[in-house]
């Protein structure tokens, strides 16, 4: 059974709709991860001082930017 020229029409708008899709969320969890990893790495920079201004203690400090960029 062949399909039509406009039934294979849709069949690929929709493959392409799909492979987007999935492209989009590949991009934003890329994004999502070098935002944490950036995070990460400021967080390592700042003093005592600037973590006590902003209510983060050492030990938390240490324990967020020691976590790979891939964990929440």
């Amino acid at each position: 059974m062949q399909l039509s020229i406009a039934a294979r029409s849709v069949i690929g708008n929709e493959e392409t709709r799909i492979a987007l899709s999935q492209l989009g969320r590949i991009r934003a969890m890329i994004v999502e991860w070098r935002r944490r990893a950036r995070e990460r790495s400021d967080l390592r920079m700042l003093t005592h001082r600037d973590l006590r201004d902003i209510g983060v203690s050492q030990s938390e400090s240490y324990a967020e930017a020691s976590k790979p960029f891939w964990k929440r």
